[in-house]
């Protein structure tokens, strides 16, 4: 739930918040970024909060887990956070930013937000009243938001410093604790020893054994203030993009493109978010794989589809084999993965290959376009690529155009992704889908009559396949000819790179992140 300063537009605006085409509940619609770049930290004896540039984490002390976060979809202010103030009525967060205040209430799952002149400078709760209101410092003064208000109220009647409740910096914890500034250096460096720092932190003196930092790339750390021994509290993806994603036992893996100076990596999101494990030699050091652009989980190994190979990992770890051109493969550029009864098949910018479970490599002589999907349907494959669409017959060692397709001259366009649902082809397209009727292999093809924008990826699903593109995420129901789903960027944030499905939710990899959507509530927009 969310409210607004007022019901202007020109507010919802200025304010940078997503207007939901909908109520959604908590839980059915959760955005997973980068969350290691933290602005504010703020701790209840109950909850540590720490604002950073894509969200808010909730760390529940007790759990030892992270809560749901909460983004810009949720109600998270676009704005800077300059600091946090937990709330310890309603387990809730008070928020300063560059343009004014917001405040969490997670007991009720709502949002309230304001502008102040010049943004917050400083903020406080009253110790002797906290139920009274949030005071906060702008350009022109004191100013105070009564619990339940909506605006910010210019105000003379300050409580003293010495009932001021308000943020915590990292400077003044590390003075009380010389031992965690003693060892910053060792808490501040990661494995491949790349250094941080410090940007905020949080204690409370209910629990003097914890304190919390946060950092400019580590996320949250947990530090005992006596011993000086600590940790990061892992939570999220190491960069904010999720580009390729598929599903394993109990939750995804997901790879999102990095730019110049970002982590990339291969990351292990478990379905109910309670593990995030994230594997950068899996993609760099060891392997050279610099950037996996298709994945397939098959055999109980992990492929990984790169511009340079492709990389097998049995058990996701980052250990395992690599096939490139002298391997057997056609070309080092992998474009697309699939299963096969005996192993998988790899396509290639130069061709087709195979490779089995023991790591044969097999090229399909005499056929060298680019293949960029693949589907097999029992000994069978179909294949994509720029001219069209083609089938792989048992036995043949070339793809050929079948006679059924030759009366469907719309499929001959450039092939952007394939999938199988229970014996139904789907081929879509840049704008067109295609399905073929498995009991007399005859083909329709129409256009999406929902908003997809440009597509992008399919994913199979009982009675249909999802349509992931640039303008939304859409299920179609085959059967029914309907189309249901979201939209981008009232729903999904950010453009749509691949979706699939794992147990009762659907993962769409964005350029603002992984998204975890309930099947249901998608299914019912």
């Amino acid at each position: 739930m969310k409210r607004l300063l007022t019901a202007a537009t020109a507010t919802t605006a200025a304010l940078g918040l997503l207007v939901s085409s909908g109520y959604w509940r908590p839980g059915d619609r959760v955005l997973i970024s980068d969350f290691s770049e933290i602005e504010a930290v703020a701790a209840s004896s109950f909850k540590v909060y720490a604002a950073t540039l894509n969200g808010l984490i909730i760390y529940d002390r007790g759990a030892g887990t992270f809560d749901l976060p909460q983004t810009r979809l949720d109600g998270y202010p676009s704005s800077q956070v300059r600091f946090a103030v937990a709330d310890p009525v309603g387990n809730g967060v008070w928020l300063g930013t560059n343009d004014g205040w917001a405040h969490y209430n997670q007991d009720i799952n709502q949002w309230d937000s304001g502008i102040i002149p010049g943004g917050a400078r400083d903020g406080f709760l009253d110790s002797q009243g906290a139920v009274g209101g949030f005071y906060l410092q702008g350009m022109a003064g004191w100013y105070v938001v009564q619990r339940g208000g909506l605006a910010a109220i210019p105000t003379t009647t300050v409580p003293p410093p010495n009932r001021r409740t308000g943020p915590q910096s990292a400077r003044a914890l590390l003075a009380r604790a010389p031992v965690v500034f003693g060892m910053q250096g060792r808490l501040l460096t990661d494995s491949r020893l790349r250094t941080y720092q410090f940007t905020a932190g949080a204690m409370t003196q209910d629990r003097p054994n914890e304190m919390f930092l946060g950092t400019t790339g580590l996320g949250l750390l947990r530090v005992d203030p006596m011993s000086g021994q600590g940790a990061p509290l892992s939570f999220g993806l190491p960069n904010q993009r999720a580009s390729v994603t598929v599903a394993g036992p109990g939750g995804v893996w997901t790879v999102g493109s990095a730019r110049a100076g970002e982590r990339r990596a291969l990351t292990w999101v478990a379905e109910d978010l309670s593990k995030f494990t994230i594997n950068e030699d899996a993609l760099g050091r060891g392997t050279q794989v610099l950037l996996a652009q298709r994945m397939l989980y098959a055999n109980s190994a992990l492929w990984l589809g790169t511009s340079l190979g492709l990389y097998q990992m049995p058990t996701g770890d980052g250990t395992g084999h690599f096939y490139d051109v002298g391997a057997g493969l056609p070309g080092p550029n992998v474009l697309s993965l699939a299963k096969a009864p005996d192993g998988i098949w790899v396509g290639t910018a130069q061709g087709l290959a195979h490779v089995t479970p023991e790591g044969t490599v097999t090229r399909m002589t005499g056929y060298d376009r680019a293949v960029v999907a693949l589907v097999a349907q029992r000994e069978s494959l179909w294949v994509g690529t720029v001219d069209g669409l083609a089938l792989l017959a048992p036995g043949s060692t070339s793809p050929t155009l079948p006679p059924e397709l030759a009366a469907a001259p719309t499929l001959r366009a450039p092939v952007v992704a394939l999938a199988n649902t229970r014996d139904t082809i789907v081929v879509a397209t840049a704008d067109q889908l295609g399905w073929r009727n498995p009991a007399d292999g005859s083909w329709t093809v129409l256009r999406p009559r929902a908003p997809v924008g440009t597509i992008t990826a399919l994913a199979p699903d009982a009675g249909g396949v999802w349509i992931a593109g640039t303008g939304g995420l859409v299920f179609w129901d085959i059967a029914h000819q309907t189309f249901h789903g979201v939209s981008v960027p009232n729903d999904i944030p950010a453009a749509i790179r691949d979706v699939t499905v794992e147990g009762e939710h659907v993962w769409a990899a964005t350029d603002a992140g992984l998204v975890r959507l309930s099947r249901d509530a998608a299914l019912h927009r």
